[in-house]
């Protein structure tokens, strides 16, 4: 079985590359120009307009 090494970009890598598709150019162009896949720059992209997650009860300020 081989083993598959995966890669790392960083947060400013993923934000240039989403700004990019924000400025009207489509994923498939963006991605081949960057050399990633097309479903890690649309997940990207959905995470960068998706609104912040609730972190639960455990996270809340205390009541008092």
């Amino acid at each position: 079985m081989r083993t598959v090494i995966r890669k790392r970009y960083s947060s400013d890598f993923k934000a240039q590359a989403v700004e990019l598709v924000h400025l009207g150019r489509s994923v498939p162009e963006v991605a081949v120009e960057l050399g990633i896949g097309t479903s890690i720059l649309y997940r990207w992209a959905q995470a960068a307009t998706a609104p912040p997650q609730f972190l639960g009860a455990a996270h809340e300020p205390e009541a008092r």
